[in-house]
């Protein structure tokens, strides 16, 4: 059988805090949930719903990395930086009253447990961008698609837990924002 490369990888990406920015990352591990340590954690509403950058998309101005590599057995001390700069740390007892300020509603950071099932939150008028839902979803429009929606049991993963982005998709994607490829 003939050898041909298809693909180069350009980045590895783990995201310690669902819906925040995350690490580039010279190399991961792989585990039975994807890269070990992502997505292993979120911030949940009072009623238990997950946010995400869906309905609020300030989690994007916030990032969060590890202090070494996370294992298996066990995550490494996370560190999330705030929109204004400062830093704090998911173990301090006032973590989740600084990300509730952030984000003006009241939010606990919250570690995924093999044996909790979640729902994440999204806007349906805004969750495709400027796509009508019913093309992307026959059979919903924006007035008809749920206000939230199921995650994998005992994770924080939208749907899969490993994506591979290729260099095409990322290029066919600017052309449909209007950025250069």
């Amino acid at each position: 059988m003939e050898r041909r490369q298809i693909g180069v990888v350009k980045n590895l990406c783990r995201y310690p805090v669902k819906s925040m920015q995350g690490e580039r990352l010279n190399e991961v591990e792989i585990g039975a949930q994807g890269v070990i340590g992502d997505r292993a954690y979120a911030l949940r509403e009072a009623n238990g719903r997950v946010i995400t950058a869906k309905k609020w998309p300030t989690l994007l101005e916030c990032s969060a990395h590890y202090e070494a590599p996370p294992t298996r057995q066990a995550l490494a001390p996370l560190c999330i930086t705030l929109p204004d700069g400062r830093s704090l740390q998911a173990r301090d007892p006032n973590a989740s009253a600084a990300l509730s300020t952030v984000l003006g509603r009241p939010v606990v950071l919250a570690r995924a447990q093999d044996d909790q099932h979640h729902r994440a939150e999204i806007d349906p008028a805004t969750v495709f961008g400027d796509v009508p839902v019913e093309t992307l979803k026959p059979g919903y429009t924006a007035a008809t698609l749920p206000d939230s929606f199921a995650l994998p049991p005992g994770t924080f993963f939208d749907a899969a837990s490993l994506h591979v982005l290729a260099s095409g998709t990322l290029a066919h994607l600017r052309t449909l924002t209007g950025e250069d490829a």
